[in-house]
């Protein structure tokens, strides 16, 4: 059985889709608008981070 080689990336991937579904779920069942906007403002900051770490021309793992 061949074992997969796991990139930087896909575990930064991985990880962002999974406290992406958690912090939802809380804040889902909070019902509070600013916890809204605030979950909604860190989830573009965490996504675009990712982004930017990862699509440099000079990304060093």
């Amino acid at each position: 059985m061949a074992t997969l080689e796991r990139s930087p990336a896909d575990r930064v991937t991985v990880a962002l889709t999974v406290v992406f579904s958690l912090s939802l779920l809380v804040v889902s069942r909070s019902g509070d608008p600013r916890l809204w906007i605030g979950w909604s403002v860190l989830m573009v900051v965490l996504s675009g981070a990712a982004l930017i770490r990862f699509n440099r021309p000079t990304h060093r793992p």
